[in-house]
């Protein structure tokens, strides 16, 4: 692990005003002219470009792109930015460069709204009318996608949570009225036959349109104190071996006293394919159509083997011809081998055929997989951030050599970290972890809806949980867990994880009380130490109980329970994991 890097900042030789290139509050579109003065900055390096405080309008599909810059700071000086069109920002090749002090919009009341808040008034088996309550008048958009949320607080998730995504609740949509005010009345083919009068949901009309910043082939970019109130898409992408990238005092939330409940449509922060270092600190992140952040590099699963040297593969892999490709085993494992890609042939948007230099491994064919070593997402930090209250999961750990610390992340819909080879046609994410180390975190009512644990860890490959450890090396200390809704933490295909000196809590009940409530899961595991942990004992805890073993209802886990032993841990192996020096104490 290297965590001992820093990030550059610029040096600056002068400063301009971007008035002097015709950016006003008063031009219905500052694209052109904001386009002309950081394409100065890209001319003369060492420039500080400056805004004046005020709201600019930028009202074009055409990105602003900062292409080239050496030594530059782009000092939004406390001003709004708002887009009526999916514009905003590109950031390539740039070296040592800062953006600062500004604030990210879309035009709700102008242009369209990116979500609302609907409830459901009547419903049944093929009809659900709905009454868009931030609202008067419905507007007529194409729905994407409706996820429940919390009827009282109005914030993601909820036990026993319903959600009806793009790609199966467009279909089901026969037609939709529209009988005046803000009601609408939808039919359908059965799908959302479960939907209940009195719920809550989040009705997305966009998800994954655009993003506020994309970063590509860049190293050493700054973002401090940039706020994201509302974009169409992702508030950050960092990608294209773009590497030394800091975050400080960035913002993704909604609009203080703006009628919605949304931030960014998709995640807050997607980090993936790049050349990894990056520092995120002192956020605040939340209201996000999904997960806070997402670090990964992609993968590429092989479909076919056409002979020794020929493959189909998912275009997930992004690579040229003269890349380095790695393989992994369909279980994962790798199999410290490269091949240098000879051709590439584009076959639709999901398949590429690849003719390597040299024969693949022997037994190489469908389900192994690939990946750029171009690409190296590692080497992070993620401290002293607020996670929270934002759809799907807290964070997406799929990169090793990190240090997760000081945190708080509340109220997450899934899970509060998650840490996966994930692959499946919609994306393929990730090689493995390990060397990370997440401590000193607070994990407060996470995995809300119950989606899997508050930590998961575990393969979603087509060949299933690998029998190899994945993850491994990994560290998780004195962190605490609150109200986790089933497993605290799980556990497969993992290998030498440490579990110390952390706090496992739970203060409120709900509706469906699992056994598991609190405890640990380990399967396909080796090497997991517990040392010196703290379980509260409340009114909800279960324990501590004499030895028992039992199979655990539908998983064929065996519940072990150490004589006396406070913590539950379910596992297929007791040779899996040791624990030590656990303590019971009581609520205060």
């Amino acid at each position: 692990m290297d965590l001992n890097f820093t990030i550059d900042e610029p040096e600056i030789l002068r400063s301009i005003a971007a008035s002097d290139f015709g950016v006003t509050p008063e031009n219905p579109d500052n694209t052109e002219a904001l386009q002309r003065a950081v394409d100065y900055m890209a001319e003369h390096p060492g420039t500080r470009l400056m805004l004046e405080k005020a709201v600019y309008r930028f009202a074009t599909e055409k990105q602003i792109v900062i292409r080239n810059v050496t030594d530059g700071l782009l000092d939004g000086c406390g001003a709004v930015l708002v887009w009526s069109e999916k514009g905003y920002f590109s950031v390539v090749n740039v070296c040592r460069f800062v953006v600062e002090n500004m604030t990210i919009d879309w035009d709700w009341e102008n242009r369209y709204r990116l979500a609302d808040m609907i409830r459901v008034v009547r419903a049944d088996e093929e009809m659900v009318e709905i009454e868009h309550f931030e609202v008067d008048e419905v507007q007529r958009n194409v729905w994407k996608s409706v996820n429940q949320y919390d009827p009282v607080d109005l914030t993601p998730g909820v036990e026993f949570g319903k959600e009806y995504e793009i790609n199966y609740f467009q279909p089901c949509v026969r037609s939709i009225e529209y009988p005046g005010g803000n009601h609408s009345i939808v039919h359908h083919d059965g799908l959302l036959q479960d939907m209940q009068p009195g719920e809550v949901y989040c009705l997305r009309y966009e998800m994954y349109g655009t993003n506020a910043f994309v970063v590509r082939e860049s190293r050493h970019v700054t973002f401090r104190n940039v706020t994201v109130w509302a974009v169409p898409g992702m508030g950050w992408i960092i990608t294209s071996a773009t590497a030394y990238t800091h975050f400080d005092r960035c913002v993704v939330a909604k609009k203080p006293g703006r009628n919605c409940n949304i931030s960014a449509t998709a995640d807050s922060m997607h980090i993936g394919n790049s050349g990894g270092f990056v520092i995120v600190e002192n956020c605040d992140f939340s209201f996000a159509g999904d997960d806070a952040i997402n670090i990964h590099d992609n993968v590429g699963l092989i479909t076919e083997k056409i002979d020794s040297r020929t493959y189909i593969v998912q275009t997930r892999l992004v690579c040229e011809e003269g890349d380095t490709i790695g393989i992994l085993r369909d279980d994962i494992l790798d199999m410290d081998f490269r091949a240098i890609v000879e051709k590439k042939e584009t076959l639709d948007g999901r398949l590429q055929k690849i003719v390597f230099d040299r024969d693949l491994p022997e037994g190489c064919g469908e389900n192994w997989v690939t990946y750029n070593l171009k690409f190296s997402t590692m080497n992070y930090i993620f401290r002293n951030n607020y996670f929270h209250e934002n759809r799907a999961r807290g964070l997406l750990l799929g990169a090793s050599h990190g240090l997760v610390e000081n945190n708080v992340l509340y109220k997450t819909q899934g899970s509060a970290i998650w840490t996966v080879v994930d692959i499946e046609p919609r994306w393929s994410e990730g090689i493995g972890v390990h060397d990370l180390t997440v401590r000193n975190n607070k994990f407060i009512n996470c995995d809300v809806n119950h989606w899997a644990s508050c930590v998961y860890l575990r393969t979603l490959i087509p060949a299933g949980d690998s029998p190899s450890p994945v993850f491994r090396d990994i560290t998780f200390e004195n962190n605490f867990f609150e109200d986790c809704s089933g497993f605290a933490m799980s556990f497969r295909s993992c290998g030498n994880i440490t579990v110390k000196g952390n706090t496992f809590k739970l203060t409120h009940g709900r509706q469906l009380e699992l056994p598991e409530r609190g405890a640990i899961e380990i399967e396909k595991s080796s090497g997991i130490e517990f040392i010196d942990n703290t379980v509260v004992k409340t009114p909800y805890y279960r324990g501590p109980l004499t030895r028992n073993r039992y199979p655990h209802a539908n998983k064929g886990l065996i519940r072990c329970t150490l004589d006396r032993e406070p913590l539950t841990i379910y596992t297929d192996s007791l040779d899996a994991y040791h624990v030590t020096g656990t303590k019971l104490v009581p609520a205060e």
